[in-house]
C-alpha cells in the first residue's frame, strides 16, 4: 500500500505545544504524518476559531462545536464524554477525504511507524457472517475492553485510532448523533424512565459508536451492553474477529501522549493481540495458530487484585477506575 492512497483525518482541538500533562502538540502530530506517510492527504478537522496557523495540513475544516454529553452526579451536571465532538470532527474529515484509505488520528497523537499498514493486510480470512466492512479496520487494544475480565462490557472498542477503507470509516461514524444525556433528578428512584436514562449515562462513547453502527445492520437481541447474554456475546466476538485487527499502540506504531502513562493495572481489562488472534482463529481461520500470550495470562492473574482494590476504594467512598 502506498501512503499516497491514505487520507489522514487529524481531528479534535488544536494543541499548540506540549502541556504540563505531556499532551502532544498538533504541530508534532502532523509532522509525524508527513515523515512516515509522505504523499498522504492530511485534513485537519477542528473547531471554528481554532488557531491553525503554521500547521502543514492540506485542508482545514472549522466545524461548529456540538458540545459534550452531560450527566447528573451528586446533583451536579458534569461532562460525560466527547462522542458528539468526535463524531462531528471525524465525519466531516472523512467526507472531504479523496483517498481510498483513511486514518482517524487524535490531534495530540503521533505516528511512530507504519506498522498498522502491514497489520491491516496480515489477516486475510473473513467469514460471511456479520462481515460489515469491505476490508478489516485496525484499532488499538488499549481501551478495547475484554468482557471476560472485570466488567462484561460489550462492544467497548477503542476509539483512539482507526485505519481502514475510507468508506468503511465513514459508515462507522455516520450513525445518528447521540443526544445530550443526563439523569434528571425529578425522576423517582423506581421510575422506568430513570432506569433508561441511567443506562444511557452508563453507556460509554465507545459502546455508543459501535452499537449504533450495528443497529443499522442487524437486530441486537439485547439493548443492555453490560450483560453477558450468550447471543450478544457471540455477536461481540464475531464483530471483532471479522471486521477488525486489534494490536497494541506500540505494535501499530501510534503514540498517544494523553495515555502514555496509563499502564499497569489500568490495562488489565484491555484485550491483548493474542486474545484477538484467538477470536480470528475461531471465527475466520481455524488453521491459524495464535502466538503464546503471557500478557493475557498475567492480566487474568491480576484481575482479583484489581477487584479487591476497587472494593476497598468503594468502601472508603472513592470510585473504582480499574478499567479506565
Amino acid at each position: 500500500m502506498n501512503p499516497e492512497h491514505i487520507s489522514v483525518i487529524v481531528q479534535g482541538p488544536v494543541f499548540r505545544a506540549a502541556s504540563a500533562d505531556d499532551r502532544g502538540s498538533t504541530l508534532r502530530c502532523i509532522a509525524s504524518v508527513r515523515h512516515h506517510l509522505p504523499g498522504a492527504e492530511v485534513i485537519l478537522s477542528t473547531w471554528r476559531g481554532a488557531d491553525f496557523s503554521g500547521l502543514a495540513s492540506d485542508r482545514v475544516l472549522e466545524n461548529e462545536d456540538p458540545g459534550e454529553n452531560i450527566r447528573m452526579e451528586g446533583g451536579v451536571l458534569k461532562p460525560a464524554a466527547n462522542i458528539r465532538r468526535q463524531m462531528v470532527s471525524t465525519r466531516a474529515g472523512l467526507r472531504e477525504a479523496t483517498r481510498p484509505y483513511a486514518i482517524k488520528l487524535r490531534a495530540d497523537a503521533e505516528l511512530r511507524s507504519t506498522a498498522f499498514m502491514e497489520l491491516q493486510q496480515r489477516y486475510p480470512a473473513r467469514s460471511d457472517d456479520l462481515r460489515l466492512f469491505q476490508e478489516r479496520m485496525v484499532v488499538p487494544t488499549f481501551i478495547s475492553w475484554n468482557p471476560d475480565r472485570l466488567e462484561p462490557r460489550l462492544f467497548h472498542i477503542s476509539d483512539l485510532f482507526f485505519f481502514g477503507r475510507t468508506d468503511d470509516l465513514l459508515s462507522l461514524f455516520s450513525s445518528p448523533m447521540p443526544p445530550v444525556r443526563c439523569v434528571p433528578e425529578e425522576f423517582a428512584p423506581d421510575d422506568p424512565e430513570r432506569a433508561r436514562a441511567d443506562f444511557q449515562a452508563r453507556q460509554t462513547q465507545e459502546q455508543y459508536l459501535h452499537a449504533s453502527f450495528l443497529h443499522g445492520h442487524i437486530h441486537l437481541p439485547c439493548s443492555d451492553l453490560i450483560q453477558p447474554v450468550p447471543t450478544m456475546r457471540r455477536l461481540h466476538d464475531l464483530y471483532l474477529a471479522n471486521n477488525y485487527v486489534l494490536a497494541s499502540l506500540g505494535q501499530l506504531g501510534v503514540y498517544v501522549h494523553k495515555f502514555h502513562h496509563h499502564g499497569g493495572l489500568a490495562k488489565v481489562s484491555h484485550y491483548t493481540i493474542g486474545e484477538w488472534q484467538r477470536l480470528y482463529a475461531r471465527f475466520c481461520d481455524p488453521s491459524f495458530r495464535p502466538a503464546p500470550d503471557f500478557e493475557a495470562w498475567l492480566k487474568r492473574m491480576l484481575c482479583p487484585l484489581v477487584k479487591l482494590r476497587d472494593f476497598w476504594r468503594e468502601r472508603r467512598g472513592g470510585s473504582p477506575a480499574a478499567g479506565s
